[in-house]
């Protein structure tokens, strides 16, 4: 995979919101693997969104990411708050890749999601878990192939796929180039 700088490194430090750390309700041990799965994906010059990216395992794995968080809380000095279940959709500029880990699970609309988050660049990292558990803000259990139906009917094609677990994928995908379409 061929990735271009788009830019500056935006912010090379990070601070974490002590206050909404103490919220963190999930402590879920298998985030740091996944988190290292993508980070290990991730070339050391790209420019990454990160949606829904939390306490930002992946920029403390990498520090020398040029890297920006989406959260519902400003978790990190990294973030800018937004919900995408109100469709709030910040204008953060375009990015070599966007990370999605552990958030389509989050969202009301996924289709809808996965349509508006283009704006923000043509490569995609995303996670799904395909397991049952009990967080009570889940809003949706999509089934595999309801999964690649989505990426497929909002143009984002798959083009490899790693497993983190039994449970969990992770799926690199690239927008549709419509040029080549006839």
């Amino acid at each position: 995979m061929i990735l271009v700088k788009t830019g500056p490194l935006i912010n090379t430090s990070m601070e974490f919101n002590q206050e909404i750390k103490k919220e963190w309700p999930w402590k879920n041990e298998g985030w740091p693997a996944r988190a290292k799965a993508i980070a290990e994906t991730i070339p050391p010059e790209a420019k990454v969104l990160e949606l829904g990216g939390g306490l930002c395992f992946l920029k403390t794995m990498r520090p020398e990411l040029d890297y920006r968080s989406i959260d519902l809380k400003e978790w990190t000095s990294l973030t800018t708050v937004a919900d995408f279940n109100k469709d709030e959709f910040p204008e953060m500029g375009l990015f070599d890749i966007i990370v999605c880990q552990g958030i389509l699970e989050y969202i009301d609309l996924p289709f809808n999601f996965l349509n508006a988050i283009h704006k923000y660049g043509r490569r995609l990292l995303i996670t799904y878990y395909f397991g049952k558990n009990n967080v009570s803000s889940r809003k949706n259990y999509l089934k595999i192939d309801e999964l690649f139906v989505t990426l497929i009917k909002t143009e984002w094609k798959v083009v490899a796929i790693r497993r983190v677990s039994n449970e969990e994928i992770i799926f690199l995908c690239v927008k549709y180039d419509k040029s080549f379409l006839v």
